[in-house]
């Protein structure tokens, strides 16, 4: 369960460089204003992903009671994984979001590794 609690707590050491290369953008592009529906759309996200840091530290103290939570959190990796990977290759974000992608798809691994780790510690022997 220490494993799990690492995991889960240490994901949120990097999430603040994460919401500044969406809300910012590369330098090639301009800023979106903040009535475009775009600039929303990005607001939402933040949000979003500001939400599921909160939910990281709730499992982090407790990984065996939290345990089914962890599938979200899986699932929520993977998704952003592609979906950033998608739009930075296409040039659609700023190349910034392609390696957070990245990370995020090797804390989908982690994040599977404590999932499966809690349920061997928690069975009875």
């Amino acid at each position: 369960m220490q494993f799990a609690r690492w995991v889960f707590c240490c994901r949120n050491l990097r999430h603040r460089g994460d919401r500044a290369a969406v809300l910012h953008g590369s330098s090639s592009r301009p800023r979106l204003s903040a009535g475009d529906y775009a600039s929303g759309i990005l607001l939402r996200l933040c949000g979003r992903r500001l939400g599921w840091q909160i939910t990281f530290l709730i499992i982090a103290r407790d990984p065996a009671r939290f345990r089914p939570i962890m599938i979200g959190g899986i699932l929520e990796k993977v998704l952003f994984g592609f979906a950033g990977h998608f739009l930075a290759h296409h040039g659609l974000a700023p190349p910034a979001i392609g390696w957070f992608a990245a990370f995020d798809l090797l804390l989908a691994l982690l994040f599977a590794a404590a999932y499966w780790k809690v349920g061997v510690e928690a069975r009875p022997a």
